[in-house]
């Protein structure tokens, strides 16, 4: 019998954003409650978040939801913003000792909780020691403050290096890679899976949908102004230009429409294709305890996507069309 995948709810939308031009559709208990409903009564636990997501306002939600939603299993990050600075409003850490151990006590302390399943380091910062961040880690690890740790936007190369260092110190290794993952993005196949695998490293995919480029709605030449102001794609703030950055392309377009054509023709959609794709067809392996984060506009949406979770493999044809639209989207991703 097959390993269950298991399935984590992003919360990256959630909180209170506060920036100009950015929507906040998730940043009140109320507006919440109805995805964690869904999700739990489909028996899911696990909640992926980060420090600063809603400039941590989003960990605050999720330990508001606790009394509804007991025992959600979460993991956080750190991104290192003295590093790889991204908004002003975003609190200051490098990955040294003293920012570690700050960020996440302040991520502990707005959770509400003792500890996280999983700490996740958002970025390299070239500018510690990675040494010096590998024993904080191992310190905290052993203080019991998270049951694991992982890694987020690291090359093979400095998977493998950390790997090493710690192997060779005796220090808690990483035992869990996050990456974007979906038809359009599999840079990750070529060097990192093979490596985190050569490490017996787990693998968390992020944005399968491609930030909702594959749900249905974009199209080649779909116009600015309809695009909701601060929503995904929206270019009049910054991440929407981030995302048009990565998505917003024609060869992307190109290779929707290739697997939209393949998939009319099993009365299916594309964002149903790229969730079974990754679950059925992907590098994704339950069985080596990988996982598929999602996200979704609302409740209706979250429960239609778990849906294709459970739906099984995809037509041959359609597997051939995703394959192929890769071809086309890796010129620009």
């Amino acid at each position: 019998m097959s390993s269950p995948l298991i399935v984590s709810l992003g919360t990256s939308p959630w909180g209170k954003y506060e920036a100009p031009g950015v929507a906040a559709p998730f940043d009140t208990l109320e507006k919440v409650s109805p995805l964690l409903d869904v999700f739990y009564s489909r028996g899911h636990r696990h909640i992926d978040t980060a420090r600063i997501y809603g400039y941590g306002t989003a960990e605050e939600l999720l330990a508001a939801a606790e009394e509804k939603h007991p025992s959600l299993v979460v993991s956080t990050k750190i991104f290192p913003t003295r590093t790889t600075p991204l908004d002003p409003r975003y609190e200051p850490y490098n990955l040294n000792e003293h920012d570690l151990k700050l960020g996440l006590e302040r991520s502990l302390t707005a959770l509400k909780s003792e500890k996280v399943e999983t700490y996740f380091l958002y970025d390299p910062d070239r500018n510690v020691p990675l040494e010096e961040t590998l024993v904080t880690l191992d310190k905290l690890y052993k203080e019991g403050r998270f049951a694991r740790w992982g890694l987020i936007r690291h090359p093979a190369w400095l998977v493998a290096r950390i790997q090493e260092l710690c192997s060779a110190n005796g220090w808690v290794k990483p035992t869990v890679y996050q990456g974007i993952y979906n038809p359009f993005v599999r840079g990750v196949e070529t060097e990192v899976i093979p490596c985190i695998r050569h490490y017996g490293m787990s693998f968390e995919a992020a944005q399968p949908l491609g930030s909702g480029i594959l749900g249905g709605r974009y199209r080649k030449g779909f116009p600015d102004s309809e695009h909701p102001k601060g929503g995904r794609f929206d270019p009049s703030h910054f991440i929407g230009l981030h995302l048009r950055h990565r998505y917003w392309h024609e060869p992307i377009f190109d290779a929707l429409e290739m697997i939209e054509q393949a998939a009319a023709k099993h009365g299916l959609t594309a964002r149903e294709c790229a969730i079974r794709w990754a679950h059925f067809h992907s590098a994704i392996k339950p069985e080596l305890g990988d996982r598929l984060i999602l996200g979704a506009a609302d409740a209706q949406q979250l429960s239609e996507v778990l849906d294709f979770v459970e739906a099984g493999p995809l037509p041959e044809d359609v597997v051939k069309a995703v394959d192929n639209s890769w071809q086309e989207a890796k010129i620009v991703n």
